[in-house]
């Protein structure tokens, strides 16, 4: 106990030092209950991690209160924390943001909260899991369980549930024909949810299909592509393109779920890293590498085409029908859009971007950062999430008007999230 009491004092020093109010006070001692509650086994001398975790999440949290160029501050109250987890014969609870005065700003006007409640799955916690939105379920799959113990992972798993967010319920699903499986590639086809490769198997890799609407799988054909750490994947029409990073070349291929077949898609020779993504933009396949560039493969040509303008990372996402990345710039990160023609172009920048963007169809969603980009009107968008949202190796969903997150860790493989969030921007 005095172990925790004077990681306390450090943290509340910390939050003195930052001079901030007392909502981020609440903040942390938010992240610090939790902990607590979740009853998370911590290493000896693991205490004063939890403590920095808890720093971190308020340090996220000023940062996403920075006022940007183009938005007004957001009013001194937070949004709670979690609500309690909702129950079968209620509508679910939702933690609720602070009401505002008829002096405050408008919605338009102000940061936006994030109003969440907690989901929980009938398959234990993981992280490395895969998964998709069908349009009435959120898909999980797969993924690395944590040992009894909550000090590592005991090893991949092969199997999965669906969340419906009409009814607030989730279901398993059928099993597999397939091994234990975690961080591999899956894609929803509009009827089907495919599943392809992934650390864990042995041999070639392999693949299957499930329909939600038969609770069935089917195995798919053999694809032309080996395994490597770190594939990328993008659906284009109506097929499923994937691209490996082998020694002197990224190899790539299209997966046909209406005939079950693949075909080969020209290979870009060279030596590059594994930190690549491919997008569709409706004519051309693009390749992105974090190092060398971007590289363009229009339909029916068999030479890829380099593009220059400025390093982008991934992954790439489509909001509004456009395509956005992520350009480094001087120890930040910009939002940067494809521009058919004529390569990436910058945007106006916002400062703390981190995490990996979520695209919800208008929108381009940086949690993490509490912020959303807009690209109807061109402007940046602040947002009051409530804490717990920031975790590693999860689950990540937009459901058409909510984000749903499951599974992952924070601090550490000794600090496992056993829950699930349901995080409802009131756009």
């Amino acid at each position: 106990m005095d172990e925790r009491r004077r990681n306390d004092e450090r943290l509340t020093q910390f939050l003195a030092d930052l001079g901030t109010a007392a909502a981020p006070t609440d903040l942390a001692a938010g992240v610090r209950r939790r902990v607590d509650e979740r009853q998370v086994r911590v290493w000896p001398g693991r205490q004063t991690s939890v403590a920095l975790v808890a720093a971190g999440a308020v340090l996220i949290w000023v940062l996403g209160v920075a006022v940007l160029p183009g938005v007004t501050p957001q009013p001194t109250g937070l949004a709670s924390s979690v609500a309690e987890e909702p129950s079968e014969s209620a509508a679910p609870s939702v933690a609720q943001s602070p009401e505002p005065s008829a002096s405050e700003p408008s919605a338009t006007d102000r940061a936006i909260p994030m109003r969440a409640f907690e989901i929980r799955a009938p398959i234990p916690s993981r992280l490395g899991a895969s998964g998709v939105w069908t349009g009435t379920e959120a898909i999980i799959w797969g993924g690395w369980e944590w040992d009894e113990e909550g000090f590592g992972i005991s090893g991949e798993t092969a199997d999965g549930a669906a969340y419906d967010t009409s009814t607030d319920s989730w279901r398993t699903i059928g099993p597999a024909p397939l091994e234990p499986r975690a961080r591999h590639l899956a894609v929803w086809t509009g009827r089907e949810m495919v599943v392809w490769g992934g650390e864990g198997p042995r041999g070639p890799p392999d693949g299957a299909a499930y329909n939600p609407a038969t609770d069935r799988w089917r195995t798919i054909a053999e694809g032309p592509l080996p395994w490597t750490t770190a594939p990328t994947s993008v659906w284009a029409d109506d097929e499923w393109i994937i691209a490996v990073t082998r020694r002197d070349s990224i190899d790539l291929a299209a997966y046909d779920p209406a005939r079950d077949a693949w075909r080969v898609i020209p290979s870009l020779p060279g030596s590059f890293t594994r930190d690549n993504w491919v997008a569709w933009t409706g004519s051309e396949l693009l390749l992105v590498n974090a190092s060398d560039g971007t590289f363009r493969l229009p339909t029916g040509s068999t030479e890829w085409l380099a593009s220059e303008g400025p390093a982008v990372l991934g992954p790439i996402v489509s909001a509004s029908d456009r395509l956005f990345g992520m350009a480094p710039d001087d120890l930040q990160l910009n939002l940067v859009e494809w521009v058919s023609g004529t390569g990436w172009q910058g945007l106006s920048p916002a400062p703390g971007l981190v995490g990996a963007p979520i695209s919800t169809g208008e929108r381009i969603l940086f949690a993490a950062s509490g912020l959303a980009y807009d690209p109807a009107s061109a402007q940046w968008i602040a947002l009051i999430p409530p804490p717990s949202f920031d975790r590693q190796d999860h689950v990540a969903v937009w459901s058409g008007d909510r984000l749903i997150i499951w599974g992952g860790w924070v601090g550490g493989p000794s600090v496992p999230f056993d829950f699930g969030l349901v995080f409802l921007p009131e756009w």
